[in-house]
């Protein structure tokens, strides 16, 4: 089947067009509750993940890394963070709601953000279950790649070339193989009674054949995603030319600092701007492509895995 990707652009513009209330408020409260509500809770209390990161870069051994984050951010704050986690992929569920809603032409309301409380429990146990399948895929590629590099390791110029090339792909494939379960959400929306398993199982039927045509329905998107980099990058150095001016300067006028931020602020604005209106519009582009994925009678799972 030949997917006509402008086209399911096309209906995905003309449908955030007609969808009220407009696709970019929506995402913009998604984003608060989501991205926004843990990058406060990040603020006052350190991520866990960070942190593991952090210790695991000075030398720590992964085990002990993880004992000193859980010490160092304790119950309180782990629960918190745990309990945010859970709380956004709720919504995260209640998004696909809507943007499959405003995508169909159906009524689709800022209530459609918490509907996936109405399940929480498949909601919840279909987020882990994908979490824990990318997780596995991911360790399991990362052994790999590093088995596959010891025999460049005493060849030079290839052990570079390896040492590129294996952990690029390691980290590229996992993704790929959940293309397999992109629709899993969506399956489950349009079908409730389907366990977490079948959802699973039925995505993956969905998508034989067709993940290549996804994956060049998101490198489509190739173009924006670009251009919010450009945008991240700009700010980034308007904002650090004035306050590196300023601290050099002491004696610098408070005006020209000031006017030094204004190039800051309007990329900024820009990037904020891109972000409302790309998360929607990719969003019901993907649910344009589940859409007009063929279906058949081996979609049903005859059974619950």
């Amino acid at each position: 089947m030949y997917f006509d990707r402008p086209a399911l652009k096309a209906e995905a513009r003309r449908a955030m067009r007609s969808t009220h209330p407009r696709p970019m408020l929506v995402a913009l409260l998604y984003l608060l509750l989501t991205t926004g509500l843990s990058a406060l809770i990040s603020i006052i209390i350190t991520d866990p993940i960070t942190l593991f990161v952090q210790l695991t870069d000075q030398g720590l051994t992964p085990g002990n890394a993880l004992l000193v984050a859980l010490s160092d951010i304790g119950p309180t704050g782990l629960f918190l963070h745990l309990l945010v986690a859970l709380f956004g992929m709720v919504l995260s569920f209640g998004y696909s709601r809507w943007a499959l809603s405003a995508s169909r032409g159906e009524k689709a309301s800022f209530s459609d953000l918490v509907s996936g409380f109405s399940m929480v429990g498949k909601v919840l146990w279909l987020s882990i279950l994908l979490f824990l399948c990318e997780l596995l895929l991911s360790i399991f590629f990362a052994m790999a790649a590093h088995l596959a590099m010891l025999p460049f390791l005493l060849i030079p110029v290839l052990n570079y070339v390896a040492a590129i090339v294996f952990p690029i792909t390691a980290a590229l494939i996992p993704n790929l193989l959940m293309l397999w379960y992109a629709m899993s959400a969506y399956c489950l929306l349009d079908d409730p009674e389907l366990s977490a398993f079948q959802a699973m199982r039925r995505s993956r039927q969905l998508m034989r054949g067709h993940i290549g045509d996804l994956l060049l329905l998101y490198l489509s998107f190739i173009g924006w995603f670009l251009l919010a980099v450009v945008l991240a990058i700009v700010t980034l150095l308007c904002v650090s030319a004035p306050i590196g001016y300023a601290l050099a300067t002491p004696d610098a006028s408070t005006s020209t600092f000031f006017y030094g931020m204004i190039p800051a602020a309007i990329s900024f604005l820009g990037l904020l701007f891109l972000g409302f209106w790309l998360t929607p519009y990719l969003t019901i582009v993907k649910c344009k492509f589940y859409d007009h994925l063929p279906r058949t009678q081996s979609d049903v799972p005859p059974f619950d895995l």
